[in-house]
Protein backbone atom coordinates (compact mmCIF):
# COMPACT_ATOMS: atom_id res chain seq x y z
CA UNK A 1 0.00 0.00 0.00
CA UNK A 2 2.72 2.67 0.46
CA UNK A 3 0.53 5.51 1.82
CA UNK A 4 -1.13 6.50 5.08
CA UNK A 5 -4.27 8.25 6.22
CA UNK A 6 -2.12 11.35 6.71
CA UNK A 7 -1.14 11.26 3.02
CA UNK A 8 -4.80 11.09 2.04
CA UNK A 9 -5.66 14.03 4.30
CA UNK A 10 -2.83 16.10 2.83
CA UNK A 11 -4.20 15.49 -0.65
CA UNK A 12 -7.81 16.13 0.45
CA UNK A 13 -6.74 19.45 1.93
CA UNK A 14 -5.25 20.53 -1.41
CA UNK A 15 -8.50 19.73 -3.24
CA UNK A 16 -10.51 21.53 -0.57
CA UNK A 17 -8.34 24.65 -0.76
CA UNK A 18 -8.59 24.68 -4.57
CA UNK A 19 -12.36 24.36 -4.22
CA UNK A 20 -12.47 27.38 -1.92
CA UNK A 21 -10.36 29.46 -4.32
CA UNK A 22 -12.69 28.65 -7.21
CA UNK A 23 -15.76 29.33 -5.09
CA UNK A 24 -14.35 32.72 -4.07
CA UNK A 25 -13.60 33.54 -7.70
CA UNK A 26 -17.17 32.59 -8.63
CA UNK A 27 -18.57 34.79 -5.89
CA UNK A 28 -16.45 37.70 -7.12
CA UNK A 29 -17.61 37.14 -10.70
CA UNK A 30 -21.22 36.84 -9.57
CA UNK A 31 -21.04 40.13 -7.71
CA UNK A 32 -19.74 41.77 -10.85
CA UNK A 33 -22.61 40.28 -12.85
CA UNK A 34 -25.10 41.39 -10.18
CA UNK A 35 -26.54 37.86 -9.89
CA UNK A 36 -28.60 36.72 -6.91
CA UNK A 37 -27.80 33.00 -6.93
CA UNK A 38 -24.06 32.25 -6.61
CA UNK A 39 -24.47 28.50 -5.98
CA UNK A 40 -26.79 27.55 -8.80
CA UNK A 41 -26.06 24.21 -10.44
CA UNK A 42 -27.50 24.01 -13.91
CA UNK A 43 -26.72 22.10 -17.05
CA UNK A 44 -25.34 25.19 -18.75
CA UNK A 45 -24.25 27.16 -15.74
CA UNK A 46 -22.91 30.64 -16.25
CA UNK A 47 -21.87 30.86 -12.62
CA UNK A 48 -18.13 30.97 -13.14
CA UNK A 49 -16.29 28.08 -11.61
CA UNK A 50 -18.99 26.60 -9.37
CA UNK A 51 -19.00 23.15 -10.98
CA UNK A 52 -15.23 22.60 -10.67
CA UNK A 53 -15.39 24.01 -7.15
CA UNK A 54 -18.11 21.56 -6.14
CA UNK A 55 -16.36 18.62 -7.81
CA UNK A 56 -13.19 19.38 -5.86
CA UNK A 57 -15.20 19.85 -2.65
CA UNK A 58 -16.96 16.51 -3.14
CA UNK A 59 -13.66 14.81 -3.84
CA UNK A 60 -12.11 16.28 -0.70
CA UNK A 61 -14.97 14.91 1.44
CA UNK A 62 -14.52 11.54 -0.20
CA UNK A 63 -10.82 11.55 0.62
CA UNK A 64 -11.37 12.66 4.22
CA UNK A 65 -13.79 9.75 4.77
CA UNK A 66 -11.35 7.35 3.13
CA UNK A 67 -8.60 8.60 5.46
CA UNK A 68 -10.74 7.92 8.52
CA UNK A 69 -11.54 4.45 7.20
CA UNK A 70 -7.86 3.69 6.56
CA UNK A 71 -6.94 4.95 10.03
CA UNK A 72 -9.59 2.74 11.65
CA UNK A 73 -9.07 -0.39 9.57
CA UNK A 74 -5.47 -0.34 8.38
CA UNK A 75 -6.60 -0.87 4.80
CA UNK A 76 -8.01 1.41 2.10
CA UNK A 77 -11.56 1.53 0.77
CA UNK A 78 -12.93 2.70 -2.55
CA UNK A 79 -15.99 4.40 -3.99
CA UNK A 80 -17.27 7.90 -4.64
CA UNK A 81 -20.62 7.92 -2.83
CA UNK A 82 -20.37 9.89 0.40
CA UNK A 83 -23.18 8.03 2.28
CA UNK A 84 -21.65 4.63 1.45
CA UNK A 85 -18.21 5.76 2.56
CA UNK A 86 -19.71 7.15 5.76
CA UNK A 87 -21.51 3.85 6.43
CA UNK A 88 -18.21 1.95 6.16
CA UNK A 89 -16.78 3.89 9.13
CA UNK A 90 -16.70 2.49 12.64
CA UNK A 91 -19.64 3.21 14.91
CA UNK A 92 -17.69 5.73 17.02
CA UNK A 93 -16.75 7.76 13.95
CA UNK A 94 -20.28 7.68 12.57
CA UNK A 95 -21.73 8.80 15.89
CA UNK A 96 -19.13 11.53 16.32
CA UNK A 97 -19.65 12.92 12.80
CA UNK A 98 -23.43 12.88 13.02
CA UNK A 99 -23.52 14.48 16.47
CA UNK A 100 -21.04 17.16 15.43
CA UNK A 101 -23.18 17.95 12.38
CA UNK A 102 -26.39 18.12 14.41
CA UNK A 103 -24.79 20.30 17.09
CA UNK A 104 -23.43 22.84 14.61
CA UNK A 105 -26.18 23.06 11.99
CA UNK A 106 -28.55 25.46 13.75
CA UNK A 107 -25.81 27.97 14.50
CA UNK A 108 -24.51 27.68 10.95
CA UNK A 109 -27.96 28.51 9.59
CA UNK A 110 -28.31 31.47 11.95
CA UNK A 111 -24.85 32.78 11.02
CA UNK A 112 -25.65 32.49 7.31
CA UNK A 113 -29.31 33.48 7.24
CA UNK A 114 -28.62 36.46 4.98
CA UNK A 115 -27.18 34.11 2.37
CA UNK A 116 -29.92 31.50 2.62
CA UNK A 117 -32.71 34.07 2.61
CA UNK A 118 -36.22 32.76 3.07
CA UNK A 119 -35.40 29.14 2.32
CA UNK A 120 -35.85 26.80 5.26
CA UNK A 121 -32.81 24.57 5.23
CA UNK A 122 -33.14 23.57 8.89
CA UNK A 123 -35.37 20.66 7.85
CA UNK A 124 -32.54 18.87 6.06
CA UNK A 125 -31.31 15.94 8.11
CA UNK A 126 -27.78 14.65 8.30
CA UNK A 127 -28.72 11.69 6.11
CA UNK A 128 -30.34 13.97 3.53
CA UNK A 129 -27.26 16.18 3.50
CA UNK A 130 -25.05 13.15 2.82
CA UNK A 131 -27.38 12.08 0.01
CA UNK A 132 -27.18 15.54 -1.55
CA UNK A 133 -23.39 15.31 -1.45
CA UNK A 134 -23.39 11.75 -2.75
CA UNK A 135 -21.54 11.30 -6.01
CA UNK A 136 -21.03 15.06 -6.27
CA UNK A 137 -17.50 14.45 -7.49
CA UNK A 138 -18.79 12.26 -10.33
CA UNK A 139 -21.96 14.06 -11.40
CA UNK A 140 -20.71 17.63 -11.35
CA UNK A 141 -17.79 16.66 -13.58
CA UNK A 142 -20.31 15.40 -16.13
CA UNK A 143 -23.02 17.97 -15.54
CA UNK A 144 -23.74 18.22 -19.26
CA UNK A 145 -25.20 14.69 -19.04
CA UNK A 146 -27.84 15.76 -16.53
CA UNK A 147 -30.48 18.06 -18.07
CA UNK A 148 -31.64 19.13 -14.63
CA UNK A 149 -29.59 18.33 -11.59
CA UNK A 150 -31.01 19.69 -8.39
CA UNK A 151 -28.91 19.44 -5.27
CA UNK A 152 -29.34 21.23 -2.00
CA UNK A 153 -25.79 21.82 -0.88
CA UNK A 154 -26.59 24.41 1.75
CA UNK A 155 -25.27 22.28 4.61
CA UNK A 156 -22.08 21.12 2.92
CA UNK A 157 -19.97 23.16 5.34
CA UNK A 158 -21.43 21.61 8.53
CA UNK A 159 -20.90 18.15 6.98
CA UNK A 160 -17.29 19.04 6.14
CA UNK A 161 -16.68 20.45 9.60
CA UNK A 162 -18.14 17.36 11.28
CA UNK A 163 -15.78 15.12 9.30
CA UNK A 164 -12.83 17.40 10.10
CA UNK A 165 -13.76 17.31 13.79
CA UNK A 166 -13.56 13.52 13.70
CA UNK A 167 -10.16 13.62 12.01
CA UNK A 168 -8.99 15.96 14.78
CA UNK A 169 -10.40 13.66 17.48
CA UNK A 170 -8.53 10.71 15.99
CA UNK A 171 -5.34 12.79 15.82
CA UNK A 172 -4.46 11.33 12.44
CA UNK A 173 -2.20 14.31 11.80
CA UNK A 174 -0.11 16.17 14.37
CA UNK A 175 -1.95 19.49 14.04
CA UNK A 176 -5.68 20.31 14.10
CA UNK A 177 -7.48 21.00 10.84
CA UNK A 178 -10.02 23.80 10.74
Amino acid sequence: MGYTAKNIITQARKFEEASLLLEQKTIEMTKLQNSTNPVSIQRQSTDGYIEPSLALFGFSLELYLKAIFLHENGKPTCGHEIPKLYEKLGSESKTSIKESFENSTQQYLIDNCSFFGENNYSQISFEESLEQLSDLFVKVRYIYEYPKMEKNLSLREPVRQAIINRINQLQIIHYPLD
